[in-house]
């Protein structure tokens, strides 16, 4: 009993810090990770792994070390590829606002490649942020260097 006493405040306090990934100290996060994706990938690389061992060893019959190394190894280089391609999917399910704010920057930086004209570019800047942050009020400084 006075060990699970002692263990109850650390479980507590490690509760109240804020979350790998979080904006704010908040909780739930307001963070542009919703927590789907760390379970969703782990997941996917245990069925991948389980998938790769099962495949090398009862498939074909290689009941070698080497063949668990190689899906290990495989399973390890899919985890950055896999982990953003989750995370694109669960951005454009879960955070709309991110998805679009994403597509909006995308949209304004391709439309400022052939902006010429400062005028128009601020203007087109103006109307890009009234749009995706909806603020009170919108102003624009540009410095002038001859």
């Amino acid at each position: 009993m006075v060990r699970s006493a002692r263990v109850l405040p650390a479980i507590l306090k490690s509760s109240r810090t804020t979350p790998p990934g979080s904006s704010c100290g908040s909780w739930p996060p307001c963070t542009t990770r919703p927590p789907a994706t760390a379970p969703i990938v782990t997941g996917l690389l245990v069925g991948v792994y389980a998938g790769l061992v099962l495949l090398t060893t009862q498939v074909f019959r290689i009941h070698t070390p080497v063949a668990v190394a190689a899906a290990t190894l495989a399973a390890a280089a899919l985890f950055n590829p896999l982990r953003r391609r989750v995370q694109q999917v669960v951005d454009r399910r879960f955070n709309r606002a991110r998805y679009d704010a994403d597509q909006t920057v995308a949209a304004f930086a391709a439309r400022l490649k052939d902006a010429v004209d400062l005028d128009s570019v601020r203007d087109d800047l103006a109307g890009v942020v009234h749009h995706a942050l909806e603020p009170a009020h919108v102003s624009v400084w540009i410095s002038q260097r001859d």
